[in-house]
């Protein structure tokens, strides 16, 4: 026998054990959902629950199916593996602009009760340090994240109050709460000034993921305000580059996308 045909004929084997185990799991999945709505009706599957399930569901889905039917018509596994990306990075993306808009308008409506502005920067700058402190400051989850959250909402507020810091070398310095300030004041107030400087400190300086999407943030607010002729060619290519390196599923890839769609890059 030729050996060639040997080994394909035991790869096809296995590719058919390995779709028949993930059928079987999918089967299996379904009916467990069915029987804990039997025996306890009580049980709410919400949108949520069904959604997760999805997602849990569709990275196995390419090993079973080359396509799925529904009723507005086929949609390839790829197609939709890439719709449950931008479903879930969308998701993120909201919720935590959102919690951010709730805390600067309660940092807003604060100020409006007092009558009076306080200069808010410095110490907003120095919270979010300690935040992320290695060695004192909180483990990394979704509480750190809420309070990183509150944080910047606070941040923009101030901003709009007309706070600010040293841009360009709050950008292009190492300092992670006077980067995030600078990303806080941009996004309230778009600058083309700084366009370039920001960019760069979005791919080039910015290596955490929270501060990345702010800035990306920033980036978003200056192409839609001041449009898209205020980013240059160089950098828009930057930008479309930066897909490359980011989560296809996250906030941050929900964010360029935006972008790229404004820079016609998409």
């Amino acid at each position: 026998m030729d050996p060639s045909k040997d080994t394909r004929a035991k790869r096809t084997d296995a590719h058919h054990r390995r779709a028949g185990l993930v059928k079987g799991a999918i089967t299996a999945g379904a009916l467990a959902l069915v029987v804990v709505h039997l025996v306890w009706p009580t049980v709410q599957m919400d949108t949520i629950v069904l959604v997760l399930l999805g997602i849990a569901i569709v990275p196995w889905l390419g090993s079973v199916f080359e396509s799925i039917d529904t009723p507005i018509g086929g949609v390839k596994y790829r197609e939709l593996a890439q719709r449950m990306d931008q479903v879930e990075g969308a998701s993120a993306s909201v919720r935590q602009v959102q919690e951010a808009n709730e805390a600067r308008e309660r940092a807003q409506l604060t100020d409006a009760i007092d009558g009076e502005s306080r200069e808010r920067l410095p110490s907003l700058v120095s919270q979010y340090n300690a935040v992320r402190d290695p060695r004192t400051g909180m483990p990394s989850g979704s509480a750190r994240t809420q309070v990183m959250t509150k944080i910047v909402g606070e941040m923009i507020a101030a901003a709009d109050a007309g706070e600010s810091v040293p841009l360009e070398s709050a950008l292009k310095g190492g300092d992670l709460g006077q980067r995030l300030a600078a990303y806080a004041v941009l996004y309230s107030k778009p600058d083309p000034n700084y366009t370039i400087v920001l960019i760069d400190s979005v791919i080039d300086v910015e290596k955490k993921p929270f501060g990345q999407f702010w800035g990306l943030r920033a980036i978003s607010r200056l192409a839609e305000e001041m449009g898209s002729q205020q980013i240059d060619r160089n950098s828009a290519r930057r930008l479309r580059d930066l897909r490359k390196e980011l989560p296809a599923a996250s906030d941050r890839m929900f964010e360029l996308r935006g972008i790229l769609e404004v820079l016609d890059l998409s």
